[in-house]
């Protein structure tokens, strides 16, 4: 299935209309997304939730740690750490 998302480079300001759907850790570092789905059952979607992280929400990916590190993402103006297992989480 295709999702179409505004993705956005902030090094370069510039806007591009990206039409895919990929798991959270395949995000270039520095872009952002809209979530269109979350993959799991109801207590990982209920965790996930209670971070307002959802279908719909903008998310970005500053960066992922290496050797299995976190990913750390900015929603709502909050950086979080999730774990790269979080690839439930498509965009």
């Amino acid at each position: 299935m295709e999702r179409e998302y505004l993705a956005s480079d902030d090094s370069r300001g510039q806007d591009e209309q990206i039409i895919m759907e990929m798991p959270l850790p395949e995000l270039e570092n520095g872009k952002s997304a809209v979530i269109s789905r979350l993959e799991g059952g109801s207590e990982f979607v209920n965790k996930l939730s209670s971070l307002n992280i959802r279908a719909g929400k903008i998310i970005r990916k500053v960066i992922m740690q290496p050797l299995k590190g976190p990913v750390i993402i900015e929603i709502d103006s909050r950086h979080i750490a999730v774990g790269q297992g979080l690839s439930l989480i498509h965009i």
